[in-house]
């Protein structure tokens, strides 16, 4: 139990110190003058009364709403937002937010409103960083400075089935009488692998131009057991072959060690979302970011994690992150956002597929993923489900005969790190009332 005290105490000092140098830094320049007027538009009730949240003008199913232009020069300080809608919208994941800087045609900022701010699975929680923050209990706050020299507009798009009944923000920005011409653009987008089907290494950031890397979230589901966060960082600047920067493990990078325990956040770092153990289904959101040290890059950066023990990229879990960066001016081309029902987890959407009986969509799904993936579990998994579907199906014929293959065809116990799958499928032949075959197994 002291030991568990001490760890605590330890673990709370190292994180009010790592907060110290930003903040004195603020404190520093608190009493110096400001050359900039404030200004703010935010979704108050034009008439007085109490609709702030446009509820009197609700955002519909499809739609995009502009909810800020601003025009000339100037710099965004401060981002809220809080929103509500009916119990089967999706807020989180099925509202897309986008930014466009000095009138450009595509968004600098595009990701789900949700991931952007670190809400991750599409769940509330909070934590408190310097740049990003959520406040008790739905309060999303980004404190990202974001300079802009001819104007800025931000949209948000309602991809869920129904209208969004209370749609509350607020933007706080600076009004600069000229243009700053030496500051860059910031940057934030969204990026999946639900489940990851390759042995290469999951992309969190492929940017090309002049700029820097500031940080960025990362959420992970497990679609297998143990533990999933072995894999190092790697990061490529400039197009060189050679690793610029590579790490020792993915709690290494986002500053925890010996995994991510719960409910951490501090100003540079934290897991907000995590657990002690690790079983399927298990959900993280961690997050990184670079104040001190920003990662320059002239022509290119990629930031990169592996997946799985050591170099082998093996495992197949739920990948998504949200990467935050600053840049001159063209950006390289976003990767498509999926569409709301594939950014939802591996397991719903299988589960999905069996809760309205599309069965051979099911089987399919499950074929390529086993064919695809990187994990002999996952493979087996892939079979073992196949092979089940058909009970669930109703056939319990056709599905003994089916796990009576898969019995035959894996190892045994003794082989097995986990639970042994022959063990597991004869088990399930019992519950559909078959009887297990003698089979060796290979």
């Amino acid at each position: 139990m002291l030991g568990k005290t001490l760890r605590r105490l330890v673990c709370s000092a190292i994180f009010v110190a790592a907060c110290l140098p930003c903040t004195a830094a603020v404190l520093d320049d608190l009493a110096a003058p400001r050359p900039y007027k404030m200004a703010r538009i935010s979704s108050n009730d034009k008439t007085g009364g109490n609709s702030d949240g446009l509820q009197t003008n609700r955002i519909r199913a499809g739609e995009t709403r502009v909810l800020a232009q601003i025009n000339g020069p100037g710099q965004i300080v401060h981002f809220w937002m809080t929103a509500f809608g009916p119990e089967d919208l999706d807020l989180l994941r099925d509202v897309i937010l986008r930014i466009y800087w000095d009138g450009e045609k595509t968004p600098s900022v595009e990701s789900p409103m949700g991931e952007f701010f670190g809400l991750g699975h599409g769940r509330y929680y909070t934590y408190e960083s310097l740049p990003m923050a959520i406040g008790n209990n739905k309060g999303m706050n980004c404190f990202f400075p974001m300079p802009f020299r001819k104007g800025a507009r931000i949209t948000v798009q309602n991809l869920g089935g129904a209208e969004i009944s209370d749609f509350y923000y607020c933007v706080d920005y600076q009004v600069h009488q000229k243009p700053k011409t030496n500051l860059l653009y910031f940057h934030a987008q969204y990026r999946q692998e639900k489940p990851i089907l390759t042995h290469d290494s999951y992309t969190i950031l492929d940017a090309g131009g002049r700029g820097h890397y500031v940080g960025c979230f990362l959420y992970a589901r497990q679609n297998e057991p143990h533990w999933w966060g072995e894999g190092d960082d790697l990061i490529y600047v400039d197009g060189n072959a050679k690793l610029t920067l590579k790490g020792t493990g993915t709690e290494d990078y986002f500053c925890h060690s010996w995994g991510f325990g719960n409910n951490t956040s501090a100003m540079r770092f934290g897991a907000p979302l995590g657990q002690d153990d690790w079983v399927i289904g298990s959900e993280f959101s961690v997050y990184r970011f670079h104040l001190e040290d920003a990662i320059p890059f002239d022509k290119s950066i990629k930031v990169m994690m592996e997946h799985g023990y050591e170099e082998t990229n093996d495992r197949s879990d739920d990948f998504s992150s949200v990467a935050y960066w600053y840049q001159a001016e063209p950006h390289a081309a976003f990767p498509r956002i999926a569409p709301p029902r594939e950014r939802r987890s591996t397991a719903s959407r299988m589960d999905a597929m069996l809760k309205e009986k599309r069965f051979d969509e099911y089987r399919k799904w499950w074929t390529q993923i086993g064919s695809r993936t990187p994990s002999k579990w996952m493979k087996a998994n892939a079979e073992f489900n196949i092979a089940n579907s058909y009970a669930l199906e109703g056939d319990s014929g056709k599905a003994i005969k089916a796990l009576q293959a898969f019995h035959d065809t894996h190892p045994g116990p003794d082989t097995d790190p986990f639970k042994s799958w022959r063990e597991r499928a004869a088990e399930r032949i019992a519950e559909l009332g078959g009887e297990v075959k003698s089979g060796e197994g290979r």
